[in-house]
């Protein structure tokens, strides 16, 4: 009897943890907006051109590691700062 109700319990278990679809646990978003980011990998940019393409926002690497500030960091902020982009900021690291 306590091997058959452990085993109901079990399943009731399992049934309770199988995730709903996709479509119903992340309904649908609102507006896309579209971004990019950026970084000292990615040279030097033209930001009209960024902005005439329709990108809205812009994440910009600021740092990486323990003490390395972009080399483009300053520029790329106030190239899209001037164009009137919405602007966030990342810090990269690798954990070890």
């Amino acid at each position: 009897m306590k091997r058959t109700i452990a085993a109901l319990l079990a399943a009731l278990l399992l049934l309770a943890a199988v995730p709903v679809g996709a479509e119903e646990a992340f309904p649908p978003a609102g507006e896309l907006i579209p971004g990019i980011d950026v970084s000292v990998w990615q040279g030097e940019i033209n930001f009209e051109q960024v902005r005439a393409s329709g990108v809205r926002i812009v994440y910009i690497r600021a740092s990486a590691g323990q003490t390395t500030i972009d080399a483009r960091f300053r520029r790329n902020y106030a190239g899209f700062k001037a164009q009137g982009l919405q602007i966030g900021l990342y810090h990269y690291l690798t954990a070890r």
